[in-house]
């Protein structure tokens, strides 16, 4: 379904996918199994998030948890009531819940002023540039190689010719390719908000096995800890008692 204004949804969304310019609200929640996907270009309003991919322009407000999913505001995360479990979230601004994480230590992510999603598109891109200026490299050495032998004996052995049209050919392709990834590098940003208004706070319980990340900074926590908050501090991420 999709709307230019917003989106109601009065009961349970299982595995469809919504998307609206304006504000989607979902009375119960979503129980997604990797295969809903909300998306609004204002805020998201629902009882509980499952296994579904979340976008919010504006803020996100869960009522109960956030379970194993992929969820991103460009504002704030508010689960306040509820504890989040698995999954990677996002926030511009700040992300507030009861608990992170659990006492079975699963994996669970939280990213402050970057969209993570966005994050590790930009690091394949980096991946796949690098290795692709890598060959760009040695295929000129081998045009350069055959250019000078041709320059002093007038003339290539016929292996020596197929091997220039497959160098020329696969030069061509590798530059293209590229020049591709050049653009959609500079396409690409991953921050959505300013590091210095971004927090995290936990009123119940952060537990072990819980990332944090603000930016290029992360931290994992190794222990649980009630009652906290999380800011970046002069390059450093500080977790303080919320008192």
């Amino acid at each position: 379904m999709k709307a230019e204004g917003d989106i109601t949804v009065k009961g349970l969304v299982e595995g469809a996918k919504l998307d609206a310019g304006g504000t989607i609200t979902i009375t119960e929640g979503i129980a997604g199994q990797g295969k809903s996907e909300i998306t609004a270009g204002m805020d998201v309003r629902l009882g509980y998030i499952n296994q579904s991919m979340v976008e919010a322009g504006g803020n996100l407000f869960v009522e109960k948890s956030i379970l194993h999913s992929e969820v991103i505001a460009k504002g704030d995360i508010y689960c306040q009531q509820g504890h989040i479990i698995g999954g990677v979230l996002s926030a511009g601004r700040a992300i507030e819940a009861k608990d992170a994480g659990n006492r079975m230590s699963t994996i669970t992510e939280l990213y402050l002023g970057v969209n993570k999603k966005v994050k590790a598109r930009e690091e394949t891109l980096q991946d796949e540039h690098t290795i692709l200026e890598d060959n760009i490299k040695k295929l000129r050495l081998i045009g350069n190689h055959l250019d000078n032998k041709k320059h002093k004996t007038g003339e290539l052995t016929p292996k020596e010719r197929v091997t220039m049209l497959r160098q020329k050919n696969s030069l061509h392709n590798y530059e293209l390719r590229r020049q591709v990834l050049l653009e959609e590098l500079s396409e690409l940003k991953s921050d959505i908000g300013e590091l210095k208004d971004t927090r995290l706070s936990i009123n119940g319980t952060l537990y072990s096995n819980v990332e944090i990340g603000f930016g290029m900074y992360h931290r994992k926590i190794f222990r649980p800890i009630t009652n906290v908050y999380a800011t970046l501090t002069k390059g450093e991420i500080v977790i303080r008692s919320l008192g």
